[in-house]
Protein backbone atom coordinates (compact mmCIF):
# COMPACT_ATOMS: atom_id res chain seq x y z
CA UNK A 1 0.00 0.00 0.00
CA UNK A 2 1.20 3.50 -1.13
CA UNK A 3 0.01 7.00 -0.23
CA UNK A 4 -0.04 9.65 -2.72
CA UNK A 5 3.38 10.97 -3.15
CA UNK A 6 2.68 14.84 -1.79
CA UNK A 7 1.64 13.64 1.24
CA UNK A 8 5.14 11.55 1.55
CA UNK A 9 7.00 13.97 0.24
CA UNK A 10 5.46 16.83 2.64
CA UNK A 11 6.06 14.27 5.44
CA UNK A 12 9.39 13.28 4.41
CA UNK A 13 10.56 17.70 4.48
CA UNK A 14 8.90 17.47 7.72
CA UNK A 15 10.84 14.72 9.39
CA UNK A 16 14.14 16.46 7.68
CA UNK A 17 13.27 20.01 9.05
CA UNK A 18 12.15 18.54 12.45
CA UNK A 19 15.74 16.78 12.78
CA UNK A 20 17.51 20.17 11.67
CA UNK A 21 15.62 21.80 14.54
CA UNK A 22 16.78 18.72 16.94
CA UNK A 23 20.14 19.11 16.36
CA UNK A 24 20.21 22.85 16.58
CA UNK A 25 18.46 22.48 19.78
CA UNK A 26 21.23 19.82 21.34
CA UNK A 27 23.71 22.20 20.01
CA UNK A 28 21.87 25.20 21.90
CA UNK A 29 21.48 23.55 24.88
CA UNK A 30 25.37 22.35 25.50
CA UNK A 31 26.62 26.14 23.86
CA UNK A 32 23.69 28.14 26.41
CA UNK A 33 23.96 25.57 29.03
CA UNK A 34 20.13 25.34 28.99
CA UNK A 35 17.63 22.54 30.48
CA UNK A 36 16.43 20.39 28.08
CA UNK A 37 15.75 16.68 27.39
CA UNK A 38 18.72 16.03 24.69
CA UNK A 39 17.73 12.56 24.56
CA UNK A 40 14.93 13.26 23.28
CA UNK A 41 16.07 15.52 21.28
CA UNK A 42 18.90 13.14 19.97
CA UNK A 43 16.43 10.19 19.25
CA UNK A 44 14.23 12.71 17.31
CA UNK A 45 16.98 14.00 15.01
CA UNK A 46 17.93 10.53 14.24
CA UNK A 47 14.06 9.71 13.53
CA UNK A 48 13.38 12.52 11.48
CA UNK A 49 16.22 10.89 9.16
CA UNK A 50 14.84 7.28 9.15
CA UNK A 51 11.48 8.52 8.72
CA UNK A 52 12.36 10.57 5.61
CA UNK A 53 14.53 7.87 4.17
CA UNK A 54 11.37 5.59 4.28
CA UNK A 55 8.92 7.53 3.08
CA UNK A 56 10.98 9.29 0.06
CA UNK A 57 13.37 6.59 -1.27
CA UNK A 58 15.13 8.83 -3.71
CA UNK A 59 16.51 11.69 -1.55
CA UNK A 60 18.94 8.92 -0.66
CA UNK A 61 18.37 8.13 3.18
CA UNK A 62 16.45 5.30 3.08
CA UNK A 63 17.88 2.51 5.36
CA UNK A 64 18.13 -0.55 3.45
CA UNK A 65 19.75 -3.82 3.79
CA UNK A 66 22.83 -3.69 6.68
CA UNK A 67 21.69 -0.31 7.84
CA UNK A 68 18.00 -1.02 8.38
CA UNK A 69 19.57 -3.35 11.08
CA UNK A 70 21.79 -0.63 12.03
CA UNK A 71 18.91 1.08 12.47
CA UNK A 72 16.69 -0.77 14.34
CA UNK A 73 19.28 -1.48 16.78
CA UNK A 74 19.28 2.47 17.26
CA UNK A 75 16.16 2.45 17.98
CA UNK A 76 16.01 -0.88 19.95
CA UNK A 77 18.86 0.83 22.29
CA UNK A 78 16.38 4.15 22.13
CA UNK A 79 13.78 1.91 23.07
CA UNK A 80 15.88 0.36 25.92
CA UNK A 81 16.76 3.94 27.09
CA UNK A 82 12.80 5.18 27.19
CA UNK A 83 11.54 2.14 29.46
CA UNK A 84 14.31 2.59 31.86
CA UNK A 85 13.33 6.39 32.26
CA UNK A 86 10.00 4.98 32.16
CA UNK A 87 10.45 2.62 35.27
CA UNK A 88 12.22 4.93 36.86
CA UNK A 89 9.74 7.63 36.85
CA UNK A 90 7.27 5.60 37.90
CA UNK A 91 9.72 4.30 41.01
CA UNK A 92 9.54 8.24 41.78
CA UNK A 93 6.13 8.92 41.28
CA UNK A 94 5.64 7.05 44.35
CA UNK A 95 8.03 9.00 46.73
CA UNK A 96 7.42 12.73 47.98
CA UNK A 97 8.43 15.20 45.80
CA UNK A 98 7.71 16.93 42.35
CA UNK A 99 6.55 14.13 39.71
CA UNK A 100 9.13 13.11 37.44
CA UNK A 101 9.11 13.07 33.47
CA UNK A 102 7.14 10.88 31.50
CA UNK A 103 8.64 8.71 29.00
CA UNK A 104 6.04 5.80 27.71
CA UNK A 105 4.97 7.79 24.22
CA UNK A 106 9.09 8.06 23.28
CA UNK A 107 9.51 4.42 24.18
CA UNK A 108 6.20 3.66 22.06
CA UNK A 109 7.85 5.86 19.45
CA UNK A 110 10.71 3.96 19.21
CA UNK A 111 9.05 0.30 18.86
CA UNK A 112 6.99 1.72 16.28
CA UNK A 113 10.25 2.70 14.44
CA UNK A 114 11.95 -0.67 15.17
CA UNK A 115 8.39 -2.05 12.66
CA UNK A 116 7.98 0.19 9.96
CA UNK A 117 11.81 -0.52 9.75
CA UNK A 118 12.02 -4.18 9.73
CA UNK A 119 8.17 -4.33 7.93
CA UNK A 120 9.19 -1.76 5.20
CA UNK A 121 13.23 -2.64 4.81
CA UNK A 122 13.52 -5.45 2.64
CA UNK A 123 10.61 -4.08 -0.12
CA UNK A 124 11.90 -3.42 -3.41
CA UNK A 125 14.16 -0.44 -3.72
CA UNK A 126 12.42 2.29 -5.73
CA UNK A 127 12.66 5.48 -6.40
CA UNK A 128 9.02 6.92 -6.03
CA UNK A 129 7.84 8.66 -2.76
CA UNK A 130 6.02 6.02 -0.75
CA UNK A 131 8.06 2.97 -2.26
CA UNK A 132 9.57 2.02 1.06
CA UNK A 133 6.07 1.32 2.04
CA UNK A 134 5.61 -1.67 -0.73
CA UNK A 135 7.89 -3.85 1.81
CA UNK A 136 7.17 -7.66 1.93
CA UNK A 137 9.34 -7.87 5.27
CA UNK A 138 7.47 -9.62 8.27
CA UNK A 139 4.06 -7.29 9.28
CA UNK A 140 1.39 -7.75 12.33
CA UNK A 141 -1.41 -5.62 10.82
CA UNK A 142 -3.62 -5.49 14.04
CA UNK A 143 -0.35 -3.89 16.07
CA UNK A 144 0.52 -1.75 13.61
CA UNK A 145 -2.82 -0.26 13.10
CA UNK A 146 -2.83 -0.54 17.42
CA UNK A 147 0.56 1.65 17.60
CA UNK A 148 -1.13 4.00 14.66
CA UNK A 149 -4.19 4.64 16.94
CA UNK A 150 -1.94 5.28 19.91
CA UNK A 151 0.34 7.62 17.74
CA UNK A 152 -2.93 9.73 16.76
CA UNK A 153 -4.10 9.97 20.18
CA UNK A 154 -1.36 10.90 21.56
CA UNK A 155 -0.38 13.57 19.52
CA UNK A 156 -4.00 15.02 20.12
CA UNK A 157 -3.08 15.39 23.50
CA UNK A 158 -0.09 16.89 23.15
CA UNK A 159 -1.42 19.20 20.59
CA UNK A 160 -4.44 19.98 23.66
CA UNK A 161 -1.41 21.01 26.25
CA UNK A 162 0.11 23.35 23.64
CA UNK A 163 -1.11 25.96 25.44
CA UNK A 164 -0.71 24.94 28.80
CA UNK A 165 2.58 25.14 28.41
CA UNK A 166 4.32 28.40 29.40
CA UNK A 167 6.81 30.60 27.34
CA UNK A 168 9.90 30.88 28.25
CA UNK A 169 8.89 34.54 29.64
CA UNK A 170 6.11 33.65 31.65
CA UNK A 171 8.55 30.55 33.28
CA UNK A 172 11.03 33.07 34.02
CA UNK A 173 8.86 35.58 36.21
CA UNK A 174 7.21 32.74 37.99
CA UNK A 175 10.21 31.25 39.07
CA UNK A 176 11.42 32.81 42.31
CA UNK A 177 13.69 35.33 42.14
CA UNK A 178 16.67 33.81 44.37
CA UNK A 179 17.23 30.75 42.98
CA UNK A 180 18.21 32.07 39.68
CA UNK A 181 17.14 29.52 36.96
CA UNK A 182 17.99 28.83 34.22
CA UNK A 183 15.10 28.74 31.28
CA UNK A 184 13.64 25.80 29.89
CA UNK A 185 14.88 25.84 25.91
CA UNK A 186 11.50 26.48 23.96
CA UNK A 187 9.53 24.21 25.26
CA UNK A 188 6.65 24.27 22.92
CA UNK A 189 8.57 23.93 19.90
CA UNK A 190 9.61 20.67 21.70
CA UNK A 191 6.59 19.35 21.71
CA UNK A 192 5.71 20.21 18.00
CA UNK A 193 8.55 18.12 17.62
CA UNK A 194 7.06 15.27 19.24
CA UNK A 195 3.71 15.73 16.80
CA UNK A 196 5.13 16.17 14.01
CA UNK A 197 6.89 13.00 14.38
CA UNK A 198 3.94 11.42 15.74
CA UNK A 199 2.24 12.31 12.25
CA UNK A 200 4.98 11.04 10.12
CA UNK A 201 5.19 7.85 12.22
CA UNK A 202 1.07 7.31 12.23
CA UNK A 203 1.10 7.78 8.59
CA UNK A 204 3.76 5.13 7.40
CA UNK A 205 2.71 2.66 10.33
CA UNK A 206 -0.74 2.76 8.32
CA UNK A 207 1.48 2.26 5.22
CA UNK A 208 2.91 -0.55 6.23
CA UNK A 209 0.21 -2.60 8.54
Amino acid sequence: MTGPSWLAGGFAGLMLATAGYCAGRLVAARVQRLPAERDVDLVHMLMGVALAGMLVPRIGLRPAGLWTALWAAVFAAAAGWFAWRAGLAWWLARRPGPPAGHHLPHLIMSGAMIYVLLAAGHGAAGSAPGAAMGGTGARFPVLAIAAAQFMAGYVLWAAGRLPALAPVRDWQSAAPASAVPRPPLSPRLAACCTIAMGLALAYLLVMVA
